[in-house]
């Protein structure tokens, strides 16, 4: 767990009013949000933002890879049987209870499924069909100096995203 802040960049006019009234939302449950400008994104940052962003000095962000496996050692360790390398092409309710699960393998029947699969999961499911796959990347940038200042900054459009998780620091300092 890295709390070390979060900076949310529009990318329109409409996505700066949606901010607006988040931050107002905020404030009504007493919660700190703030509005950087184009220029304190530009100081604080080296970014030309085209529009401003919001900024949530207690938020932060996780190791992905780490959560999701510390997630399945406790499911495992709690009994969860688990099959690696193994397709599901299909899931099916079974008459009496439980599913059916189509597989590379053969057929599982089980009680209980955990659809883990992110935004492929109207591939399995089709009324899931609304969730849609987005391209992302990661790269590892712990060699190159942190200009990011430990925050988290995203922008739902362009190619702005950065977290440089540190170990023991918070709140950008």
């Amino acid at each position: 767990l890295s709390p070390s802040c979060w900076l949310h960049i529009a990318i329109n006019d409409g996505n700066e009013q949606g901010i607006c009234d988040e931050v107002y939302l905020a404030a009504r449950h007493d919660a700190r949000i703030d509005i950087w400008s184009r220029s304190k994104i530009k100081r604080e940052l080296g970014i030309d933002a085209a529009h401003f962003g919001r900024f949530i000095p207690l938020d932060g962000t996780y190791h992905p890879f780490k959560f999701a496996c510390g997630e399945l050692a406790c499911a495992v360790a709690e009994g969860v049987s688990l099959f690696t390398r193994t397709a599901v092409r299909g899931l099916v309710p079974l008459s009496r209870r439980g599913y059916g699960l189509i597989t590379s393998c053969g057929t599982i029947a089980c009680d209980h499924v955990i659809l883990a699969t992110n935004a492929f999961s109207r591939e399995l499911i089709p009324d899931l069909g609304v969730i849609a796959p987005y391209q992302s990347q990661v790269m590892v940038t712990e060699h190159v100096p942190d200009r990011a200042k430990v925050r988290v900054i995203t922008s739902d459009n362009g190619p702005v995203f950065f977290s440089q998780p540190r170990s023991g620091l918070r709140n950008g300092s």
